[in-house]
């Protein structure tokens, strides 16, 4: 079940009191931050009281909503080109929220139309499972999951991120948004539907370092290079 053990800010509450982490961390004087780092098949970690402010390596975009942890997206790429939809449109109601109980990368359907037609754009160099020479309503995009080679894997476009005021564009590969079912893969990023929500979930998770701070109210990025041994 999705977000079984809140992390999130009290006003997300059903009662509006700190999450069991957040009060934990209150009750043994911790500085009030939590960092993850998932990992597929390896064990993750999750690092608490840890003010990583001085790690220079570590980039902060402040919280844009006050509910979540929630950045500022100036653009989405795919295959190294920002798409054609306006930054407005790319942060929905809420900004980017990035969230470890959502399993998968959650884009406004417009966001998600054109994600959908750059990995098309892909056909005629090559033809991927699951988007060439397939109707919609039995392709990839539709939520159905396919056999792969490792060849048809390396042909899917990186997916990105620009974070605001964050120069380094965050950039994951196919070997994180392809999602396992069985022996197929599907595809990890789904449309939000009416929602108009942008959630970066455990499939983009996957590929960096996350700080979220409640003291500054700001969180890091970072490669998983940094995470805490």
């Amino acid at each position: 079940m999705d977000g079984i053990f809140g992390l999130a800010y009290p006003s997300t509450s059903a009662w509006g009191a700190d999450s069991p982490l957040v009060s934990f961390m209150k009750q043994n004087n911790y500085y009030l931050a939590f960092s993850m780092c998932l990992h597929n098949d390896s064990g993750s970690t999750l690092t608490i009281g840890l003010n990583a402010h001085s790690n220079p390596k570590i980039a902060w975009s402040p919280r844009v909503f006050q509910a979540y942890y929630s950045v500022s997206l100036e653009s989405v790429l795919v295959a190294g080109k920002a798409l054609k939809v306006p930054a407005k449109t790319i942060n929905g109601k809420y900004g980017a929220l990035v969230d470890s109980g959502t399993t998968l990368i959650i884009l406004p359907q417009p966001v998600f139309d054109a994600v959908k037609a750059s990995f098309k754009a892909v056909c005629s160099s090559y033809k991927l499972p699951g988007v060439c020479g397939v109707p919609d309503a039995q392709s990839i995009f539709a939520g159905n999951c396919f056999d792969m080679t490792q060849d048809d894997k390396d042909h899917f476009p990186d997916f990105a991120v620009k974070v605001k005021g964050i120069d380094k564009i965050q950039t994951i590969g196919s070997i994180k948004y392809l999602v396992h079912q069985g022996n197929e893969l599907c595809l990890g990023i789904v449309p939000s539907g009416d929602e108009d929500v942008t959630i970066l979930g455990d499939t983009f998770m996957r590929g960096f370092y996350f700080v979220f701070d409640q003291v500054s109210n700001s969180v890091g990025f970072a490669d998983q290079s940094e995470c805490p041994q």
